[in-house]
C-alpha cells in the first residue's frame, strides 16, 4: 500500500539533501517587522541602518527611504551627531547606550534585554532627553551579521515617576485637624482652666485636671518639656510647639502641643491628636490622587509658592477664606495678603525657614473686602517640580483668639471684683467707726441721764439714734452686696410689731419731709399686728418708697 522499503529510504535521502524552506512567507515577516509597536532598527557591521519599521519612522521623524545608510546617531538625531560626523566621531559617543549596546552584541554575540539608558536628541530645533529600554539581537543572513535593535520609549513613564516623587514631598506639611484640648497653666504648672472639643474614653473629665500640676499628670520627661515650653512662652510671648506620643488603650497616639502666652504668668496649651494627620501624610506620599483630594477639601487654606513668593497653587479653602477666585490668587504673592508691614520680621521668618526647613507663626491676612483675619501659618520648604518652593498652610484662628480674649477678660473682671471687695471692706470699716460713736452718744443723750432735757429734745435725740442705726444698717448692707454676688445672701427673719416698725420709718424721714413742708400722715392705728420677716430688708424697701414719694411730692403736700 505504501510502496517498497527501498523506495521509501531513497525518497528520505532525497528529502534530507533538499534545502530547508521556511513555512512562513517572507512578506508576513516583513509585515510583522513593519507593524511591530516598538522602535526596530536593523544595523549592519559598519554601524549603518539597513532597515527601520513604521514606529521608528513616526517616532524619529525619518522616512524609511531617507534612513538607509545613516549612522545610529544621525537616525536618532543625537545632539552629538550635529557636532562632527556621527557615531563614534565625538568624545561623548563612548557613553552612548545605543552605540555601546550594538557594538557589544557584534563583538560578543550576546543579546541585550531591556537595558535602561538615555539619549539627548535635537527635535523641533530644541534639545530633548529621551529615555529608553534597549534590547539587541544578533542575526546571521547570507554569511553577514546584523544587529536588530529594539527600543521602548519610557520618557513619559520616567517623568511621571519624577512628578509623583515631587508631589509626595509637598504633602508632608498638610495639617487639617482642629485642637482637641485646651489647658490654661500657670508658670508653676498648675492647671487653672480646661476645655475639650471631643468626647472620647481616651480623655479624663475636666474636673480631674483642674488644680493639678503638669508633673502629676504627664510622664516625667514630657512634663519637664512642657514646663520648659510654658516658661519660654511666658518670657518671649512667642508661639511654642512640639510633638510627642503617649500610649492609650493599648496603642500609641500622636499629639501636637502648641503654647501661647495668656497674661503675665500663664499660658494656653492647645493639644491636638495628630494620629490621623500622620496617617494622612503617609497616604499622601503614596498617592498623588489622594493628595489632590485632600488638597482641595482641606479645612485650612493651602498655598504653594516658588522661592520668589509667586503663588503656584492654591486650594479652594484659600479662595473661600480671602474672597478671591483661583485665577486672581495665582497672580498674587504672600505680601499681597499678609497685613504685616515689618520688613525685618518678614526677613527673619524667611531666614529661619531656609535654615530649619519649617516655621510656625501667627499673622493676619487681608481679605478682598479689606477685613482682617487672624491666622496661624505653617510653612515648609519643599521640592516641587525639580525646584525649591514653599508649602504654606494657613488656619483661621478667629475663634481661638476670641476664646483667648474671653479668658483674659474673665481674669481682668475677677481682678476688678477682688479690688471692689477690698474697697467696700475698707470703706465700711472707716464709716462704721465714727457712726458707732454717734449712735452711742445719741443713746446716752436720749436716756436723759441728768434729767434736764424736755420732751422735744428727747424726741430729737431719739431720731438721731434711730437714723444712725438705719445708716449703720445701710453700711452693713454694702457688705451684703458681695454676699449676693457670691450666692451667700440669706434672709434673717424675726417677729416685730408693724406699728412700731412704721413709726420708726416715719421718724427717720420726717426731717427730710420738714424741709419741703410735707406732712407725713400715719393712719395706721393697730397695735396688735405682728410681722414675721427680715426687718432690715423691709426697712430698705419702705425707705426707698418713702424717699421716692418725698422726691416727687410738691411742697406743702402730704404723704
Amino acid at each position: 500500500m505504501y510502496g517498497s522499503t527501498e523506495n521509501r529510504d531513497e525518497s528520505h535521502e532525497e528529502s534530507c539533501k533538499a534545502p530547508a524552506k521556511s513555512r512562513i512567507d517572507s512578506d508576513i515577516l516583513n509585515s510583522i517587522f513593519d507593524d511591530f509597536p516598538q522602535i526596530m532598527i536593523l544595523i549592519n557591521q559598519n554601524g549603518k541602518v539597513e532597515n527601520i519599521n513604521r514606529v521608528t519612522s513616526i517616532t524619529l521623524g525619518k522616512e524609511k527611504k531617507d534612513s538607509f545608510g545613516l549612522l545610529g546617531g544621525e537616525l536618532f538625531g543625537c545632539v552629538n551627531s550635529f557636532k562632527r560626523e556621527g557615531c563614534g566621531k565625538n568624545r561623548e559617543c563612548s557613553e552612548c547606550i545605543i552605540r555601546n549596546s550594538v557594538i557589544h552584541t557584534f563583538e560578543t554575540g550576546e543579546n541585550i534585554h531591556k537595558k535602561e539608558g538615555e539619549l539627548e536628541i535635537v527635535t523641533n530645533y530644541r534639545s530633548v532627553t529621551l529615555m529608553f529600554l534597549i534590547s539587541t539581537i544578533l542575526i546571521q543572513h547570507n554569511k553577514e551579521q546584523f544587529v536588530l535593535l529594539t527600543a521602548d520609549d519610557i520618557t513619559d513613564q520616567k517623568l511621571a515617576e519624577k512628578e509623583a516623587l515631587e508631589v509626595s514631598a509637598k504633602n508632608e506639611a498638610i495639617l487639617n485637624l482642629l485642637p482637641d484640648l485646651i489647658f490654661e497653666c500657670k508658670r508653676d504648672g498648675i492647671i487653672v482652666n480646661y476645655r475639650t472639643s471631643i468626647e472620647d474614653d481616651l480623655y479624663v473629665l475636666p474636673n480631674e485636671f483642674l488644680g493639678k500640676k503638669i508633673i502629676e499628670i504627664l510622664p516625667k520627661e514630657l512634663a519637664w518639656k512642657t514646663m520648659h515650653s510654658i516658661e519660654q512662652t511666658i518670657q518671649t510671648k512667642e508661639l511654642q510647639s512640639f510633638q510627642y506620643q503617649l500610649p492609650m488603650n493599648g496603642k500609641m497616639v500622636d499629639f501636637e502641643a502648641r503654647l501661647v502666652a495668656c497674661g503675665e504668668d500663664s499660658a494656653l496649651v492647645i493639644v491636638s491628636d495628630i494620629t490621623e494627620r500622620k496617617r494622612i501624610e503617609k497616604d499622601l506620599r503614596e498617592s498623588e490622587e489622594k493628595f489632590k483630594t485632600i488638597f482641595e477639601n482641606a479645612n485650612d487654606a493651602i498655598y504653594l509658592t516658588d522661592l520668589n513668593g509667586q503663588f503656584l497653587e492654591v486650594n479652594q479653602m484659600a479662595c473661600d477664606q480671602l474672597g478671591y477666585s483661583r485665577s486672581e490668587l495665582i497672580q498674587m504673592n504672600p505680601h499681597d495678603i499678609d497685613s504685616s508691614d515689618d520688613p525685618a520680621q518678614v526677613k527673619n521668618r524667611i531666614n529661619q525657614l531656609l535654615q530649619d526647613g519649617h516655621i510656625l507663626f501667627e499673622t493676619a491676612h487681608v481679605r478682598k473686602d479689606g477685613s482682617i483675619m487672624p491666622v496661624e501659618a505653617s510653612v515648609r520648604l519643599i521640592d516641587y517640580m525639580g525646584e525649591k518652593g514653599f508649602l504654606a498652610i494657613s488656619r483661621d484662628i478667629t475663634n481661638h483668639k476670641q476664646a483667648e480674649k474671653m479668658i483674659r477678660e474673665k481674669a481682668e473682671a475677677e481682678a476688678a471684683n477682688i479690688s471692689k471687695s477690698k474697697f467696700l471692706t475698707n470703706m465700711s470699716h472707716e464709716l462704721r467707726t465714727p457712726l458707732n460713736s454717734i449712735i452711742g452718744f445719741s443713746q446716752l443723750l436720749n436716756s436723759n441721764p441728768f434729767g434736764n432735757l424736755n420732751e422735744k429734745e428727747t424726741k430729737y435725740s431719739y431720731n438721731i439714734m434711730t437714723s444712725g442705726k438705719h445708716l449703720l444698717d445701710l453700711i452693713n448692707d454694702i457688705l451684703d452686696i458681695s454676699k449676693i454676688e457670691s450666692g451667700e445672701m440669706e434672709l434673717e427673719c424675726e417677729k416685730f410689731t408693724l406699728s412700731s416698725f412704721i413709726c420708726d420709718m416715719v421718724n427717720i424721714i420726717k426731717h427730710l419731709a420738714d424741709e419741703k413742708n410735707i406732712e407725713i400722715c400715719n393712719q395706721f392705728r393697730s397695735e396688735s399686728i405682728e410681722m414675721h420677716a427680715d426687718r432690715l430688708r423691709m426697712k430698705q424697701i419702705l425707705y426707698n418708697l418713702l424717699s421716692n414719694s418725698l422726691k416727687f411730692t410738691p411742697e406743702n403736700g402730704c404723704i
